[in-house]
């Protein structure tokens, strides 16, 4: 729609938006008191910011109106790392309780769907600490996670779990390899996730 948006950051951040023809800032929206790079996902004509914990030790997800940045609502998020988003025009969806690779945690760690309109929580999913992902392909939400609730990054053997938009259902799992401070690559076209792990395998997944 001829709109850029741009986040900054670390600890503390700013959303911009400006027009794509010539730069011209259109609003900005400020974050303070974060942790690291600021997340951001558009659809539906709302701005998805997710921040990690800075020093109060709280995470937050906050929906703006994409015309004006205007806060539509805001939600608190699990307090470890800047969640990952995917959105749809109803919903948003969320990767929160995230910790460093190669530490070992991420037990908490957390997929959530919230309504768009109103940032009501529709389901939630304890996977273990998120990477990567989440990413959306039609009714399936693609996401992964650690097996056992170890770190991706510690862990010899992870997952890709594919689940139902709706409700979060699993709908499908599929093992994959991390190692130290590296998560999975994911992509999806056509229907088709396409995962490339460090192990030096690259995974085809259909749900």
């Amino acid at each position: 729609n001829g709109t850029v948006f741009v986040t900054s950051g670390s600890e503390t951040g700013v959303v911009y938006v400006l027009r794509a023809r010539d730069g011209a800032k259109l609003w900005q929206f400020p974050i303070s008191d974060v942790e690291d790079m600021p997340s951001l996902a558009v659809a539906g004509g709302v701005v998805y910011v997710g921040q990690g914990s800075g020093t109060s030790g709280d995470g937050r997800l906050e929906a703006l109106r994409a015309s004006d940045g205007t806060r539509i609502w805001s939600s608190p998020t699990l307090d470890s790392g800047t969640p990952l988003l995917a959105a749809t025009s109803s919903a948003v969806y969320v990767g929160d309780g995230i910790l460093d690779y190669g530490m070992g945690y991420g037990a908490g760690g957390r997929i959530s769907a919230l309504r768009a309109a109103n940032g009501r929580r529709m389901w939630s999913k304890t996977i273990g600490d998120i990477g990567p992902g989440p990413v959306v392909a039609g009714d399936v939400v693609y996401v992964g996670g650690p097996a056992g609730g170890i770190g991706v990054g510690m862990a010899s053997a992870g997952r890709m779990y594919a689940l139902r938009a709706s409700d979060g259902t699993t709908i499908l799992e599929l093992p994959t390899i991390g190692a130290a401070q590296t998560a999975p690559a994911l992509t999806v076209s056509d229907g088709v996730a396409y995962i490339g792990d460090v192990g030096g395998q690259v995974l085809a997944m259909r749900a």
